[in-house]
């Protein structure tokens, strides 16, 4: 049969993605004195805002794939970064911080959506030639997310609050979230395969 072409990759916007989702691993290290403060606790007691991320951000990823293969990439990465976006106004708005600390793991979550399943779509959409510098330019969003995104959060902070810098991250991924809808709405809807096949390896593994 014919050769099939990749559909158009939305580089820019996963870029963006992977710039957000960065800042959502970052953004609570340099505020988290004045989330203890703020909540009238130690800096020892808000820790596991910051942990509830990162262990949500890895258990979710097992998960995720198969359903980015299962209901298409792009498809779950546009629900999770809306997802994403959600719980991080939610995190800006908590009462409590145990309230904060479950947005923060929410949140968490859906962000172990976005670049891990960014990279397995680069490797769909793109030929073998190209894979390697589409990558390299995907992962510029990230590293540029890890050297700004603290000492920005933390100047931020200090002269507005933590809530309003969780609040503009929160905004930030709820807009991000309508153009790579967009995009997955032109894309050929995926031919779902049986999800039974992906929990039998991960038993296997």
């Amino acid at each position: 049969g014919r050769a099939v072409t990749p559909a158009p990759l939305p580089l820019p916007i996963l870029i963006l993605t992977g710039f957000l989702s960065g800042a959502g691993i970052r953004l609570a290290d340099p505020l988290l004195a004045l989330i203890a403060s703020g909540f009238g606790t130690s800096v020892a007691a808000a820790a596991p805002v910051v942990a509830g991320f990162t262990l949500a951000y890895g258990l979710a990823q097992p998960v995720l794939g198969p359903l980015g293969d299962r209901f298409g990439k792009l498809r779950l990465i546009s629900a999770c970064m809306a997802c994403y976006g959600a719980a991080t106004l939610a995190a800006a708005l908590a009462p409590t911080l145990g309230t904060l600390t479950a947005a923060r793991a929410a949140a968490g979550v859906f962000a172990g959506g976005l670049i891990p399943v960014a990279i397995a779509l680069i490797g769909d959409a793109t030929t073998y030639a190209t894979r390697q510098a589409t990558l390299g330019r995907f992962m510029t969003g990230m590293v540029l997310s890890n050297l700004i995104t603290a000492p920005l959060a933390g100047i931020a902070g200090d002269v507005v609050g933590w809530r309003p810098v969780f609040a503009v991250l929160g905004a930030a991924a709820l807009a991000a979230a309508a153009p790579l809808w967009r995009e997955a709405a032109r894309t050929t809807p995926v031919r779902r395969g049986p999800g039974a096949g992906a929990i039998a390896r991960y038993a296997v593994l």
